[in-house]
């Protein structure tokens, strides 16, 4: 029955093939040595690891050497109705907090921006298969090689997971910040001009093809199945989208641990003394211990969007327009080692090197 959950065969050209992944991820999330046919000589269990025949294409093999549980196979029998579910929710939240806002007389909101948002996510979603695919086949790879074998779903395991996932994520949003290849996705994110729930949807087309997901893959190499790398990154989103607002309070010894709404609106505010700060995914923890930690300048009010760049409510021009400028931006660069500037330096890189030339 277990098995029912999961195709035996390939999507076609083009086809959404989340739960075709998904299903195959869930073969190596539970692969034990235990679950190796013991009928098979010890020179042909390497041939036939599950993750390399999942990469092989050959499932059906793979399922005979993995004991898939009962419960994971479901996963992918509730997997549509999670994805109806979730953006549903999601959009409650939005209106809500908009509701809430228009009562409390606090102009959160700008309607076009919100509008245009939405359209940014709705094409994020529509490209989810194309990311599905380039993370999926890495991710495999990685885990195929893996260098440990332990019960990850222990508590000792997904504590590991969590705080190693929470500092590779500081590390990579940091990086994000920093490396201008990294920004042109990330830079998406940042351009809305108001902070409430709808901006925490506005997410670049294009962050998991500019690689973005090599930060994780030191977790599949440990040991870490890539659907909890998954089911581990969709927490951090989750709880990040609750702190996309300006309505929460402050929240007292947490605000110590965990990032907040109050950090989080200093992380998006374009104020000098809040450019490239905090970080964190759930936890504050790491912009505290390397210093990118900042508290709201006293005495000054917040603002958000991105510096010198002009406002736009087209989603196609605000999920593009960052690898548009970068294109532009080598074109003008005028030698090699501008050129790389412009890649790999910070943002505003090149503007900086001709000023001082």
């Amino acid at each position: 029955m277990a098995d029912r959950g999961v195709r035996q065969r390939r999507p076609k050209l083009g086809e959404p093939g989340i739960s075709f992944l998904l299903g195959r991820l869930l073969l190596v999330h539970r692969q034990r040595h235990g679950a190796l046919r013991r009928d098979l000589e010890p020179e042909r269990l390497e041939l036939l690891h599950p993750a390399q025949l999942i990469l092989d294409g050959d499932v059906g093999r793979a399922k005979r050497l993995v004991r898939v549980p009962q419960n994971a196979a479901m996963l992918t029998h509730l997997a549509p109705q999670f994805r109806a579910i979730l953006p549903a929710t999601a959009l409650a939240l939005m209106a809500l907090e908009f509701g809430f806002a228009r009562f409390a007389g606090r102009a959160t909101h700008d309607l076009r921006e919100s509008a245009a948002s939405l359209g940014v996510a709705a094409g994020q979603l529509a490209l989810r298969a194309v990311e599905v695919g380039v993370v999926a086949a890495p991710a495999a790879f990685v885990y195929a090689h893996r260098l440990f074998h332990f019960e990850e779903t222990s508590w000792l395991a997904l504590l590991g997971l969590f705080v190693g996932g929470e500092f590779l994520y500081y590390w990579q949003h940091r990086a994000a910040h920093r490396v201008r290849w990294f920004w042109a996705s990330h830079s998406v994110h940042h351009s809305a001009t108001r902070l409430n729930l709808t901006a925490a949807i506005r997410l670049g087309w294009t962050a998991k093809i500019s690689g973005m997901f090599l930060f994780f893959l030191p977790l599949a190499l440990i040991g870490y199945s890539p659907l909890l790398l998954t089911a581990m990154l969709g927490f951090n989103l989750a709880y990040q989208f609750f702190i996309h607002t300006e309505l929460a309070p402050r929240l007292g010894v947490l605000e110590w641990v965990l990032n907040t709404p109050t950090h989080h609106r200093v992380h998006h505010a374009a104020n000098q003394a809040c450019l490239d700060r905090n970080f964190g995914g759930v936890l504050i923890v790491f912009d505290r211990l390397f210093g990118t930690f900042a508290a709201a300048p006293d005495g000054e009010p917040l603002r958000y969007g991105l510096i010198g760049e002009s406002r736009t409510n087209n989603p196609v021009r605000i999920a593009l327009g960052g690898w548009a400028q970068l294109l532009s931006d080598l074109r003008n660069s005028g030698n090699p080692n501008r050129a790389f500037s412009v890649l790999l330096g910070p943002p505003g890189a090149l503007k900086t090197s001709k000023e001082t030339s």
